[in-house]
């Protein structure tokens, strides 16, 4: 039989669980195992799938996964399951060292470590070592007491906190199975350490009882997240250890609703272990309550505190919008989302209630636009409830925000209007082959040629689809059969690249439509991409000359913002007074961007605006410009995009930019660029 280590079955376990294949990278980073070791590591699994009719599929750009039957799969991972308890991986080494000083009844020495672990003392050392690190982030200190072990001194709570922390990440990917399993009641369920003996059943009953009374259900995993905190506190009280907390502060936490729930619930625990949970237990309790997901919203909310958080977050979606320029196409969904998440979160800082985020530095890597805006949000909701907001909040801010600005970057439907005289019947039929052969468009509205003159249809549309010839109309249309022809629908679908008009109905001078705008020769939908042959800004936007600077001298953020602002209305995008305007505004609502390469965002609203356009520039020279959301801060900035928009939209294709130059690499390679041509490939490629 091929040996096995505890990191071959940790990287195994991660595999069975996943259903698609995943990236080495990614796999690397959940195991806490380093690339190089993972590499190496390839041919013994392999040998060892091998050995249970299983094999490791190695795919190209698409990752690591394990193919095989389901029930040869299943099998391994009981044995495997099993064999964990005996082989720990050196993660699970490291957190069941931090779990024993947190929690055991006798504290451990070296040689203790070394025998439960079955690790040499050097190898134990450097562990204990990094529980050390770890724990003194969480105020707690360790101290060894030669000849005898090593304590702990710190807070009751931030321990049992860290405690709880510590069984966590000792499960790891594992804490979702488990917390499924703790959900559906399943008899197999313990945890870890000394918890293992703890009575689940009485702490599943306590849970079950606080949701019906409460009218509340808690997610799968904050449900299992609140059963290691009963166990934790109840573990600990019978050691001595109890909860102090300040008595206005508990005056505060009992108030809340919640709480005489949670007082008439605990009695039950209290009477199976025979322990008495005092003021200050109970409301160490409330605070995971009060910190823990729903999966529902209450419904009988007070509407005034609904309505004031609703408040709230509209503010943050005109934020949004103002600080990135952008019409949000699901404002609505935003705002109710938001609005539900700050009820909880500010009732949580309120009462002092830790905010954890674990995913906070992937926030900031991954969405460093959304975290912008976040933090000037939090800075607004900070002082509307005179509150300091946490950066942990913050980052499950800026989490409402990329999600909204995500789906701006989702494909939508192009919606057609169906001008059909041959009938009620060939109406349908044309229609009906329309959403069959072309999934891509909906069909908002059929009617008469008549409608269509009189302005009866006023649906806002993309393409007009008429069986017969039609009159002038500013909407792009196209005759085709009623039977659909294979080139009636080539035709359609090259048509579809043409942008959004309101039927019979026209804006401004044509607005961004006029002699093709930004969405000429195809937009953002020509050929397919967003970008694909210039997109939005093809022939009137960055690809004009004059509109993109490389390498420019200037002194100062005052300069370039008069460079690019004159270089728009020289183009024809922007009438005199927009380089006022967008100067104005940046003394107001500042545009810096602390991404990891800064970068600057200076605009205005559409009232300058003639079409929508960009000028883009790299500067030889970092100029000063104030942080979005922190203007007593400044940063170093070399890349300077500025937009003229319009009230017409381009939402998604702005963020799309914005998004871009956020991200590292690609800033980096515009630095680099030596001409013009090869910023405006590197954009847009």
């Amino acid at each position: 039989m091929v040996g096995v280590k505890g990191r071959h079955i940790e990287v195994i376990l991660y595999l069975l669980a996943q259903k698609y294949p995943v990236s080495a990278s990614r796999v690397s980073q959940d195991i806490d195992v380093s690339i190089n070791t993972l590499r190496k590591d390839l041919p013994h699994l392999k040998d060892f799938l091998g050995e249970y009719g299983l094999s490791l599929q190695v795919k190209p750009r698409l990752g690591l996964g394990i193919s095989g039957s389901p029930e040869d799969m299943d099998k391994l991972k009981k044995k495997l399951d099993t064999l964990r308890n005996r082989v720990l991986s050196r993660r699970r080494r490291i957190w069941s060292i931090a779990g024993s000083f947190l929690s055991a009844e006798r504290i451990p020495t070296i040689e203790d470590l070394c025998g439960m672990l079955g690790i040499s003392r050097p190898t134990a050392l450097k562990y204990i070592r990094q529980v050390e690190e770890w724990l003194s982030g969480r105020r707690i200190e360790v101290f060894a007491r030669p000849g005898f072990g090593y304590y702990i001194q710190g807070d009751e709570e931030d321990i049992r906190d860290a405690t709880i922390e510590s069984i966590k990440k000792f499960l790891q990917f594992d804490f979702q199975a488990t917390a499924l399993a703790f959900a559906q009641r399943n008899p197999g369920v313990a945890l870890p350490g000394v918890l293992e003996s703890t009575d689940l059943d009485s702490i599943r009953g306590f849970l079950d009882e606080v949701q019906t009374l409460s009218g509340k259900r808690f997610s799968r995993e904050d449900l299992l997240s609140l059963a290691v905190s009963i166990a934790v506190s109840i573990t600990r009280i019978q050691g001595g250890h109890g909860v102090r907390l300040e008595a206005k502060r508990v005056a505060g936490i009992l108030s809340d609703p919640i709480s005489p729930v949670i007082r008439r619930c605990v009695r039950t625990i209290e009477d199976r272990s025979q322990l008495r949970f005092t003021d200050d237990e109970i409301s160490y309790l409330v605070l995971k309550f009060v910190g823990s997901r729903t999966e529902d919203m209450d419904d009988t909310r007070d509407s005034a505190v609904i309505s004031q958080f609703g408040q709230i977050a509209e503010e943050v979606a005109r934020l949004t919008s103002g600080s990135l320029g952008l019409s949000l196409d699901n404002k609505n969904e935003l705002v109710s989302m938001l609005a539900h998440h700050l009820e909880s979160a500010v009732t949580k800082i309120r009462m002092g209630a830790r905010i954890e985020n674990p995913i906070l530095g992937m926030v900031k890597k991954e969405y460093p636009v959304a975290y912008a805006v976040a933090v000037g949000a939090s800075r607004m909701i900070g002082d509307r409830f005179h509150l300091g907001i946490p950066d942990e909040e913050t980052g499950y801010i800026a989490m409402y925000i990329a999600a909204s600005l995500e789906k701006m970057r989702q494909p939508s439907k192009r919606r057609v209007v169906v001008i059909c005289p041959m009938g009620i019947a060939t109406s349908r039929v044309l229609c009906y082959r329309l959403a069959a052969d072309i999934p891509n468009i909906e069909v908002v509205q059929v009617g008469s040629i008549r409608e269509l003159e009189d302005g009866t249809l006023t649906q806002e549309v993309d393409l007009i689809i008429s069986t017969a010839r039609l009159p002038a109309t500013r909407t792009p249309s196209v005759v085709v059969s009623p039977f659909l022809r294979a080139e009636d629908q080539k035709l359609i679908k090259g048509l579809l690249g043409m942008g959004k008009a309101v039927l019979n109905s026209g804006t401004r001078d044509g607005g961004i439509f006029r002699d093709g705008g930004i969405f000429r020769d195809g937009g953002i939908f020509r050929d397919g991409g967003i970008f694909r042959d210039g997109g939005i800004f093809r022939d009137g936007g960055i690809f004009r000359d004059g509109l993109v600077f490389q390498g420019t001298r200037v002194g100062s953020s005052h300069e370039i913002i008069e460079l690019l602002g004159n270089a728009l209305i020289e183009g024809g995008f922007a009438e005199q007074g927009y380089v006022k305007e967008v100067l104005s505004r940046e003394s107001r609502f500042p545009t810096g961007m602390n991404t990891e390469i800064p970068i600057a965002i200076p605009h205005a609203g559409s009232e300058f605006a003639i079409r929508g356009g960009l000028a883009i520039a790299t500067l030889e020279h970092p100029v000063k410009f104030k942080e979005m959301g922190h203007p007593e801060k400044v940063l170093d900035v070399r890349i300077v995009a500025m937009f003229v928009l319009t009230p017409e939209g381009g939402g998604k294709e702005t963020y799309e930019v914005i998004r871009r130059l956020g991200d590292r690499r690609v800033a980096a390679e515009l630095l680099q660029c030596s001409s013009s041509q090869e910023i405006r490939k590197l954009i847009f490629r």
